[in-house]
């Protein structure tokens, strides 16, 4: 993902082109009995992580934040190594703070958590003080701790990624102004290398270590790639296109994202078995944005003969695209949900749509108990509670300095 606001970090990775992109909207589904229950994370809050606890990640109010059925609660900055208030959520205060905001006391700004492993692992970027000045920089939590990543000789980092063993993965910038992704494990940070040319970021790692993200090719066209036991593979593009990106990875290594066709259509893809998979269908734009060890895929677009910002979040079932807006209670209060960033193996979905004309992100779960939404017998059931989004004052993304979180939001088709 991206890094500060400098020309060098704009040309960090070649998504710079691909991300103000509208993605997909999905076949219209005819209304129909709902299949997922739906949550209200906030006004304009940003899940970016969830994890199969359904234990949701992101930012609000310019702070990192934990969802876990109770409510979004804000971090509240404590230095790192102090251990304290990392975990401890009760039956009647289920949130639990992540201390996220500070590194050994010092730096003010925005804080994000980006992912979430199934052991409560925290991974994302905050503020640090460098003799350059407050610059972002990766961290992991773990236990309440907070730990720096630090760099790859240059001034700012972010982790985008953790597997289940703790190793993580994100982007960092060299001395040399370029920008790699990185592995981080048994307290080192290693540069992924890229598939030729100077630019690379790792955005996601599956439980056996598979690396899936962007690089730039020799030609400075930036690919989608998937590293396995060292070897980095260039996953190629669709339909004579030159720029594709990966945005999921499953535990059996199949990759999600998006390829620009010879026309310029944003096309999702699914890479497994050595092919890349072309998801859309006809007059659509498309980005597949995450994958669950299910197979079953989210993401985001819009029909080609629409509004090119009414965009519409979409679940694919295995044979087909389905707009979630059409899968959820006709009675929500929801407007439109207009993009989906993550699912867990049960099938529970975050993304975000708007309510009254304001964004607001969502957790959706499925009605059916314990399985696939689209199970036989998973019928409608009592939608999940919803916190008062007055508990929630959220400042947006808009002037962070860190590139990974604009990275994020452009991979995301987000302004």
């Amino acid at each position: 993902m991206r890094f500060r606001g400098t020309s060098r970090a704009g040309r960090a990775l070649a998504v710079a082109t691909l991300l103000a992109l509208p993605a997909a909207r999905a076949g219209a589904d005819q209304i129909q009995s709902p299949l997922f229950s739906i949550t209200d994370l906030g006004p304009a809050t940003e899940a970016m992580g969830v994890n199969n606890a359904g234990t949701v990640v992101g930012t609000t109010s310019g702070s990192a934040f934990t969802y876990a059925s109770g409510g979004v609660q804000p971090t509240t900055p404590t230095p790192a190594g102090s251990g304290g208030g990392g975990g401890g959520g009760s039956p009647s205060s289920p949130s639990t703070s992540i201390n996220l905001k500070t590194i050994d006391g010092l730096g003010t700004g925005y804080s994000l958590a980006h992912a979430i492993n199934d052991s409560g692992q925290i991974v994302g970027s905050l503020p640090v003080q460098t003799q350059s000045g407050v610059l972002e920089h990766a961290f992991i939590q773990s236990n309440g701790q907070t730990t720096d990543l630090g760099t790859l000789g240059g001034r700012f980092s972010g982790a985008l990624a953790i597997n289940k063993n703790g190793v993580v993965v994100g982007s960092s910038e060299l001395a040399n102004g370029q920008t790699h992704g990185f592995v981080y494990q048994n307290g080192q940070l290693q540069d992924v290398g890229t598939l030729g040319g100077n630019q690379s970021d790792a955005r996601l790692i599956n439980d056996s270590g598979q690396i899936a993200g962007s690089s730039q090719t020799a030609a400075g066209f930036s690919h989608a790639f998937l590293l396995s036991d060292g070897t980095m593979k260039d996953l190629g593009v669709l339909n004579g296109g030159t720029t594709s990106f990966a945005f999921g990875l499953n535990n059996a290594g199949s990759v999600v994202g998006y390829s620009q066709d010879a026309s310029a259509n944003t096309r999702a893809f699914l890479y497994s078995g050595g092919t890349m998979k072309d998801l859309n269908a006809p007059n659509q734009n498309n980005v597949a944005a995450a994958i669950n060890n299910n197979g079953q895929i989210v993401g985001w677009g819009f029909d080609k003969t629409a509004i090119a910002t009414d965009y519409r979040a979409w679940w694919f079932d295995g044979t087909q695209m389905r707009d979630l807006s059409s899968l959820i209670p006709t009675n929500s209060g929801w407007d439109s949900l207009n993009g989906a960033v993550g699912i867990t193996d049960s099938g529970q979905i975050i993304g975000w749509g708007t309510i009254n004309g304001s964004r607001h992100a969502f957790l959706l779960t499925p009605f059916a108990s314990g399985g696939d939404p689209g199970s036989p017998g998973g019928g409608p059931g009592e939608p999940s509670p919803v916190p008062e989004p007055t508990t929630i004052a959220f400042m947006g993304l808009v002037g962070l300095g860190l590139g990974v979180r604009r990275l994020r939001r452009r991979a995301f088709g987000r302004a």
